[in-house]
């Protein structure tokens, strides 16, 4: 019943075809019981698969506190502005056409993203958010036993999808600074090893490696291992797209860069992504991936998104400042915080992280606050403002008790 891997050592020759590191067929096994729960009949990985945490709803908040008339969501790494102005109208204007079934591989965003970034279209792939090439990515290549190695705390998708495809993921600690730890990563390399992640900056602590000292790991990983590279924030660093790697993805047939449309440009709730990679790899996505990967709405809203350079320079732009202002802040407060190039900031506050996301909720404020620090997405000036008041009144108040040292 499990899906066998092609012999490793057949696949370190700069030679061998990335499609003999895919997957092969599964012979199907049923349980013929009536009282098995379905629950039987998945996989023994999807069994594990704890829950996924995801950010409160302002709903959900409502719903806890009626009385609070408005929630700043801080959680999620949204961008506080919302969508582009030009994709709202173009959403608008693509609802009229919902009921017809989107193009298969969205030529016309590949083809806009390809204009932008100044590369062959046929090495662009539009994804479901950038979570949909990663999931799509580690459904073709990660077999049972197969050892993915990142650094934690990272995504927490990464440890989701490898365990879902029953590989083994070796989590190894990040640096002192909390980037990741790329001299370690190397040395974590063994003959089983199918699969890199590196996300860059990384969630959550918004750290990043630089671009020259990244390309040179890539350059070392071997060629028979795949490197999923998650540039998800990467606008937000202060390089910009100065400092991804997406051309490297068009000469390295191993290597993927993951991108979204979702924080940026403010379309998470349309689920835009996309992925840059060499043309066999892309061949073999396309190959692979679902019919209809990104819907007509999404695929307007970013084709217009990606066009209107003045509202992404602006959003760039606020959440700099923002970052920048609330870092202040909080090294007033008394806080750590690490040198964030992401729409978010990783703070040490010296409180309980979930302790805190709940003394902020009455306040009308959503943080996150199931990691082992605080993690506080940059909003508005405003929004900025109303966080650090209700800290500092946090405080004062000493409303919660401080964490065992």
């Amino acid at each position: 019943m499990f899906r066998k891997s092609a012999p490793l050592e057949a696949l370190t020759k700069e030679s061998a075809p990335l499609e003999a590191l895919t997957k092969e067929s599964v012979p199907l096994e049923a349980l013929t019981k009536e009282s098995a729960p379905l629950e039987a009949l998945t996989k023994e990985s999807v069994r594990s698969l704890p829950a996924y945490v995801a950010g409160e709803s302002v709903e959900q908040m409502r719903a806890r506190y009626p009385e609070i008339k408005a929630f700043q969501r801080l959680a999620s790494n949204e961008n506080p502005l919302g969508p582009s102005p030009k994709a709202i109208e173009a959403m608008r204007a693509a609802a009229s056409s919902a009921s017809l079934y989107p193009d298969s591989r969205a030529p016309e965003l590949r083809r806009a993203l390809a204009r932008f970034y100044g590369v062959p279209e046929e090495n662009v792939f539009a994804s479901s958010g950038a979570t949909g090439a990663l999931e799509l990515l580690t459904d073709m290549f990660i077999c049972p036993g197969d050892e993915v190695v990142f650094c934690s705390p990272t995504y927490m998708a990464y440890s989701r999808y490898v365990a879902r495809n029953m590989g083994v993921a070796v989590q190894l600690p990040l640096t002192a600074e909390l980037k990741f730890d790329l001299g370690a990563m190397l040395g974590a390399i063994t003959p089983r090893t199918k699969m890199v992640m590196i996300c860059n900056p990384n969630n959550p602590t918004g750290t990043t490696v630089g671009r020259d000292e990244l390309a040179a790991f890539i350059g070392r990983v071997p060629p028979g291992v795949i490197v999923l590279l998650d540039e998800a924030y990467i606008e937000f660093s202060d390089g910009g797209n100065g400092e991804s790697l997406y051309r490297l993805a068009l000469e390295r047939r191993n290597l993927a860069v993951l991108r979204t449309f979702s924080k940026l440009y403010g379309l998470a709730g349309e689920r835009v992504g996309y992925a840059f990679a060499h043309r066999e790899m892309a061949d073999l996505m396309n190959k692979s991936a679902s019919f209809f990967t990104v819907t007509r709405i999404g695929q307007a809203a970013g084709i217009a998104a990606i066009g209107d350079r003045e509202f992404a320079e602006r959003t760039a732009a606020l959440i700099r400042e923002g970052r920048a202002w609330l870092g202040r802040e909080f090294a007033e407060m008394g806080f750590k915080t690490y040198e964030s190039q992401a729409n978010f900031i990783y703070a040490d506050t010296g409180y309980d992280a979930l302790q805190l996301a709940e003394a902020l909720k009455p306040y009308g404020l959503l943080v996150r606050g199931n990691f082992e620090l605080s993690r506080v997405t940059i909003g508005t000036a405003e929004q900025n403002a109303q966080l650090a008041a209700a800290l500092w009144e946090i405080i004062r108040k000493g409303a919660i008790p401080k964490r065992a040292a």
